[in-house]
């Protein structure tokens, strides 16, 4: 593994004399990590990697004026034998894969261009693009706010993993030529998409069906493809069925036996306070995720609660 610590600070680094390093990583799977967070857009600089051809570059956006070519591309590091990567969190990355398999987590707005082979993306980040190009692929798609765009050829099987329970898939229809979800959340009103590209292509004034081989897998487990005609003549967007391949499980809930639960913070969580429970304190840690939360089943009817009360501990930094 090839850690590139604080790599944000790589993107606005004046180089005045480029000497790139060599990173081998040999046999087996090794995987370059771009650690650090990108807090702010850089004028949309970030990072170029190339598993194909070997090089780590920084990108310039094409708006860029009165750049040479080795200027708005300079070469970080030459890589060879590398398998994986993750990207830096919050950047604009670019990510070209081999044509074996690779495994890219994908934690900015980036955009990926997985290459042949059976590879792994995982999406943690809205914004993204991705295209897994020939080759069974697998995609993890993060629960998170955002946008996700997907194209596959539809020549192997695909599969898309989402963060989300069945029940929050709000729709999905046929915009244009593309397949696209609404999820929807729990605990907040924001709703995402996840946008399959050219499911679709246009032939003597109709939409016809070139890729039927998209499987989906939700958080619960649940299993399904999307009950797509062979051709659709009119209407935009078109509203589509699932075709549910495996039920989904449901949701685990815990019975609380403690006095005392520590809530965990990047899960969504149901709980159950029985009755004969004389206190049960329930305690959350720093810094929750606004995509997560708990839901408390009390064994009690509405009309016998006489109060609810919430208590805040505060300290300073």
């Amino acid at each position: 593994v090839f850690i590139f610590d604080e790599s944000q600070e790589e993107i606005t680094r004046y180089v005045t004399k480029n000497e790139p390093s060599a990173l081998r990583g040999g046999a087996g799977n090794d995987t370059l990590i771009l650690d650090g967070k990108q807090f702010f857009s850089e004028k949309g600089r970030g990072f170029d990697i190339d598993l194909s051809v070997g090089t780590l570059n920084i990108h310039f956006p094409d708006s860029a004026q009165g750049s040479s070519s080795s200027q708005r591309y300079p070469l970080r590091a030459t890589l060879e034998s590398i398998e994986n990567v993750q990207t830096l969190t919050n950047g604009v990355s670019i990510v070209t894969g081999t044509d074996k398999a690779n495994d890219i987590k994908s934690r900015g707005s980036d955009r990926i261009l997985a290459g042949a082979g059976d590879d792994s993306i995982h999406l943690l980040h809205g914004g993204t693009q991705a295209s897994g190009e020939a080759g069974i692929d697998i995609y993890h798609v993060s629960l998170r706010s955002g946008d996700i765009c997907i194209t596959e050829d539809g020549v192997d099987d695909s599969f898309i993993q989402l963060g989300w329970r069945t029940d929050l898939i709000e729709k999905m229809e046929i915009r244009e030529n593309s397949l696209v979800l609404t999820l929807a959340f729990d605990f907040h009103r924001h709703r995402s998409t996840v946008c399959i590209n050219d499911v679709y292509k246009e032939a003597d004034g109709k939409r016809i069906l070139i890729n039927n081989k998209l499987t989906f897998i939700t958080q619960d487990d649940c299993y399904f493809k999307a009950d797509l005609p062979e051709q659709i003549e009119q209407g935009n967007p078109v509203v589509i069925q699932a075709d549910i391949l495996k039920p989904g499980l449901p949701e685990h809930t815990f019975f609380l036996k403690l006095d005392a639960w520590y809530v965990p913070l990047n899960q969504n969580t149901s709980l159950y306070i029985q009755r004969i429970a004389k206190k049960v304190q329930l305690f959350t840690g720093a810094s929750p995720s606004a995509y997560f939360g708990t839901r408390i089943f009390l064994d009690y009817d509405s009309t016998e609660m006489t109060s609810a009360h919430a208590v805040f501990k505060m300290s300073k930094t």
